[in-house]
């Protein structure tokens, strides 16, 4: 009943906090731009996942991840932007990111990923329904929904 949301969690660093989705066991997917800081041109410090933080009702432990892994090329475009807080479409197509633990980050479960190898990716193309699953965000404008 709590599909899709029962993979999302709470992503805690110095800079702030964000969302991530488990997609294997030990694996949480989320931007790029969670796990480096563009203002320092460097990773972010003191990362930590909250699986099903729910302020107020449920505050779960926190779990370190072991690492992390960020798109390639995201670091050099976001450095080369010098535009810390603003980035433009070529940064946003690399923001992507994946922590790794040494325990299970999903509590025996996980969402699972939707991969592809064609050029022009069918599902995410078609017409079919989607969600983007997160946390909820103020300030985003009614043109950035959608």
């Amino acid at each position: 009943a709590d599909l899709p949301y029962a993979y999302v969690g709470q992503i805690r660093s110095n800079v702030g906090s964000s969302t991530g989705f488990v997609v294997k066991e030990r694996v949480v997917a989320t931007a790029g731009h969670v796990v480096f800081d563009d203002g320092a041109l460097a990773a972010v410090q003191g990362l930590q996942w909250r699986f099903q933080r729910d302020r107020g009702s449920y505050e779960p432990e926190a779990q370190i991840p072991r690492g992390f892994y960020l798109f390639d090329g995201y670091s050099a475009q976001r450095t080369a932007e010098g535009t810390p807080g603003t980035s433009s479409p070529a940064s946003q197509e690399l923001d992507v990111a994946a922590l790794y633990f040494d325990e299970d980050a999903g509590r025996g479960g996980f969402g699972g990923f939707l991969a592809s190898d064609s050029a022009v990716n069918e599902w995410l193309n078609s017409d079919a329904r989607k969600m983007v699953v997160g946390y909820p965000v103020e300030g985003v404008t009614a043109d950035k929904v959608g």
